[in-house]
């Protein structure tokens, strides 16, 4: 009867081991699938910027859009990609400022550059029935647009070791007319 005893009180204490060694191992895997649930929605971000870059300044390139930058506005904040891109604050006409960078985490700004628009902010031209009065973009020049983008990480141990990470993307196009 002896041994039939010693066989119950290993079993048990065996299963105390596993439930301790799951409980010690859990977290850690957690915390490895979150961070690289954060590693994939910033490649993610990092190449719909980019994309959304290359479309803006494709739009502006065109001929029918020398005169607005509407096109590419529309084009970027429409996309529907799951991230919020708006018109930079500084993308005006006859405008020498840089980019600004984005105020709300996870949240970006498309800066065009040479910029038509002539309101402030620039979005809100796009709305009316006369979409844009600026000058015409250069002949034969080229057209740039910049995407600035504000990732905070999900995971909390990570958005403490990095707080945000600001993304850029650009594309320059000749233009078509």
């Amino acid at each position: 009867m002896a041994p039939a005893r010693v066989s119950w009180r290993r079993r048990r204490a065996e299963r105390a081991q596993g439930m301790i060694e799951s409980a010690l191992t859990l977290p850690v895997f957690l915390l490895l699938l979150f961070m690289t649930i954060d590693l994939g929605r910033g490649v993610y971000t990092w190449v719909i910027i980019g994309q959304d870059a290359e479309i803006a300044a494709r739009q502006a390139a065109l001929p029918d859009n020398q005169a607005s930058d509407c096109s590419s506005i529309n084009a970027v904040t429409t996309a529907g990609n799951g991230i919020t891109i708006a018109a930079d604050p500084h993308s005006l006409a006859d405008n020498t400022q840089p980019a600004s960078t984005p105020t709300q985490n996870n949240s970006g700004y498309l800066y065009l550059n040479p910029a038509q628009a002539t309101a402030d902010p620039p979005a809100s031209h796009c709305t009316n029935t006369n979409p844009g009065n600026g000058s015409p973009a250069r002949p034969h020049g080229t057209v740039s647009a910049q995407v600035g983008f504000v990732f905070v990480p999900w995971t909390p141990i990570v958005s403490q070791l990095l707080p945000t990470l600001s993304m850029t993307a650009s594309a320059t196009v000749e233009t078509q007319y």
